[in-house]
């Protein structure tokens, strides 16, 4: 299984310099070890990013901020998220 799946994305990376194997595997085989609970992945919410089969880990810094804006807590009126820990 793991193979398979670090194959497959090494086929949708097109031949990217960027791919790095030997860290698709590790979270490949973190993915496949984890135990699997069928109704916490139906009711968990999924935002669903298409086109970022192989984000680079170079472009992390710019698309995770990116995304927490998308999908974190509305900004207050002053513009700042109100943290509550």
């Amino acid at each position: 299984m793991v193979d398979f799946v670090v194959a497959s994305a090494k086929a949708y990376s097109c031949g990217s310099p960027y791919f790095d194997e030997e860290t698709t595997r590790a979270l490949v085989e973190q993915d496949v070890a984890r135990p699997r609970d069928l109704a916490a992945t139906l009711s968990t919410p999924t935002l669903v990013v298409h086109g970022d089969h192989d984000l680079p880990r170079q472009l992390w810094t710019t698309f995770v901020p990116a995304l927490l804006q998308h999908t974190g807590p509305p900004p207050t009126s002053t513009g700042f998220v109100k943290r509550t820990e």
